[in-house]
């Protein structure tokens, strides 16, 4: 009967274990003040782990520097937190920081999609944030 507890308990514990991914879109299009569009992306899907950030890079030279941590817990609430705090920064091509971004945390709900833009003179850039667990 021991055993057969055991078993279970380990079944549960093991399976209970879930990993938080984040779903990302970088796009950066330049030249849009002469109607001419050259652009890069790029689509990934991140695995969070706690304290390590996610850097993406574009071709262009774009980029972005994310960490993503659960939530706050509600009181009666059972399981990981609905909502995902975001924090990064976006650095330009030229290397300089871009401060439109991430002002403060994103909160961004699991299995939703954050879009952030940002536009220069002549470029573009656009985010897309979803955060999921498998």
């Amino acid at each position: 009967m021991k055993t057969l507890c055991l078993l279970t308990f380990l079944i549960f514990a093991q399976s209970s274990q879930a990993r938080l991914f984040l779903d990302v879109s970088l796009v950066n299009k330049k030249g849009i003040d002469i109607g001419l569009t050259l652009g890069s992306e790029l689509h990934s899907s991140e695995v969070v782990n706690r304290g390590r950030p996610i850097i993406l890079k574009l071709k262009s030279g774009v980029q972005v520097e994310m960490k993503a941590v659960f939530g706050d817990v509600q009181k009666g609430f059972i399981g990981p937190p609905h909502f995902i705090l975001v924090t990064g920064s976006v650095k330009s091509n030229e290397g300089k920081l871009i401060p439109d971004f991430f002002n403060k945390p994103i909160v961004i709900a699991l299995g939703e999609t954050k879009e952030l833009s940002h536009s220069l003179k002549d470029q573009s850039i656009d985010i897309k944030i979803t955060p999921y667990i498998q």
